[in-house]
Order: structure tokens, then C-alpha cells, then sequence
């Protein structure tokens, strides 16, 4: 079996955190074997799996979390970006998976930075002012993950629709607009 969990690119940490299973590894090996699939895909698949039905974390699973994350250079950045996007990371949690993942250079520090803004706007957490100034730093990821947050006033719509410098965004803003309206 240790054969094929290095094949697959599975940890003891793996099944001892209940990502997965001896059984689903062996069924996952078997259709390895026959497909044109990279190990990489079944990694990506059991750990969303295992985040999509975790309802919370203790600081030990995120240490071996890390720790797996860590061992899997392939996917090391992947397995980061799923776990700071799973919303049930209360802020100490988040701060502490950030810390390491801001170890992976400037490209991940700029994206952590968008994970933070999305997790502030899910929480409904930024004001009308926070919006406002966010906006006039005329960042295009900026203004889309803005404009994707649901609750948005017909007043903020209109300053985005008339301050950003990025055709998509207005037209996207004006179409929102006239929606709520």
C-alpha cells in the first residue's frame, strides 16, 4: 500500500487527518492505472472533499494540513489558495495558514490580499467608505470581486459604474443597477 500512496502522492498525514481512506486510495489507483489522469487531480478532489464537509478546524488539523501542503510542492499553492477560500477558518485560523502561505512569494502575498477583501465582503464586514476606497485604487480584481458580492446598494453600483477606469466593470455595475432600481 505504500507503494501506491507514493504513487498517488498520499501522506500517512492524509489518512490520518480522514481525507481519505485505504479503500479510496486503492479504488483511485485502479483508475489511475486505466486513465490518463494525473495523480495531482485525485489529491485536489479528496481535499476538497474533506473542506467542503469540515464544518470547522482544530489548530492540529491546520498544523497537518500545513504540514501535507507543504510536502506536495505540485500542489502546495493549490492546496493553499482551497483552504484560505473555505470560509469556516475563524480569523486566528486564517491568519495562521496565511503566514506560511505569504512564504510562497509576492504572487501569493497580492493574491491573499483579494482572498482577504472577498472574506471581508462575504461577511459584510466593509462600509460604504471601505467600498469607496477600495474602489478608487482602480484594481480590476478589486472592482470584480466587489461587484460579485450580492448586497451591494444602488448608490455604490453607481459610484463604480462612474469611477472605474475598466470597461467590464461599468458595464457590469450599470447592468446591476438598473436591477435594483
Amino acid at each position: 500500500m505504500n507503494k501506491i500512496m507514493k504513487e498517488l502522492g498520499y501522506t500517512d498525514s492524509w489518512i490520518h487527518l480522514g481525507i481519505i481512506d485505504l479503500d479510496t486510495i486503492e479504488s483511485q489507483y485502479n483508475e489511475f492505472l486505466s486513465s490518463d489522469s494525473f495523480s495531482e487531480h485525485y489529491r485536489v478532489d479528496r481535499l476538497n472533499k474533506y473542506l467542503d464537509q469540515k464544518i470547522s478546524f482544530t489548530d492540529k488539523e491546520l498544523e497537518l494540513l500545513l504540514e501535507i501542503f507543504e510536502d506536495d510542492k505540485d500542489l502546495e499553492s493549490t492546496l493553499y489558495l482551497n483552504l484560505l477560500s473555505n470560509q469556516e477558518l475563524n480569523k486566528k485560523q486564517f491568519e495562521f495558514v496565511a503566514k506560511s502561505f505569504m512564504d510562497l512569494g509576492k504572487w501569493a502575498i497580492d493574491k491573499l490580499s483579494l482572498i482577504r477583501l472577498e472574506r471581508s465582503l462575504l461577511a459584510n464586514k466593509l462600509s460604504k467608505k471601505d467600498l469607496i476606497e477600495i474602489i478608487d485604487k482602480q484594481n480590476a480584481k478589486e472592482h470584480h470581486l466587489i461587484l460579485n458580492c450580492s448586497n451591494l446598494e444602488e448608490d455604490v453600483l453607481i459610484y463604480i459604474a462612474e469611477n472605474s477606469k475598466f470597461s467590464k466593470v461599468v458595464n457590469k455595475a450599470l447592468n446591476r443597477a438598473k436591477k435594483v432600481k
